[in-house]
């Protein structure tokens, strides 16, 4: 999922950013890294890298107004060509499962586990053992 100004922008897999800025009419140039062009994309700088290849300089507000369309667009773009989830029904079963908290192992295990941990440590720095003994 991406997001710029809190808005999603894009939400998908990874592998269909290229094919979905293609859509949405905003290319990316050949050889780019996608993750390149999503940045330049969701920054306003490609937009005054463009300004500057023309000789203009953008004040403030034109700058913010041109970010502000290519923002909404790719808002519009999402909302209006989003995939539409199915809902299904689910038994009380399934939400009784599913809402079951993890297996978490006991406090004596846990505790053994760490005892270990503490053996290793001082067996292999022996001199920390001293110290803290000392």
């Amino acid at each position: 999922m991406c997001l710029c100004e809190g808005k999603i922008v894009y939400d998908g897999p990874p592998s269909e950013l290229t094919k979905y800025f293609i859509k949405v009419g905003l290319p990316a140039p050949p050889l780019t890294n996608p993750a390149d062009h999503l940045m330049s994309i969701l920054n306003d700088d490609d937009i005054k890298i463009k300004a500057l290849e023309e000789g203009k300089v953008l004040s403030k507000e034109e700058l913010r107004r041109q970010f502000t369309e290519k923002l909404d667009k790719l808002v519009y773009h999402y909302n209006h060509h989003k995939p539409v989830l199915i809902k299904t029904k689910s038994s009380d079963q399934e939400y009784r499962e599913l809402s079951k908290p993890p297996n978490r192992p006991s406090s004596c295990y846990q505790a053994g586990i760490i005892l270990i941990r503490c053996f290793k440590y001082f067996f292999r720095n022996p001199m920390a053992f001293v110290t803290k003994i000392g």
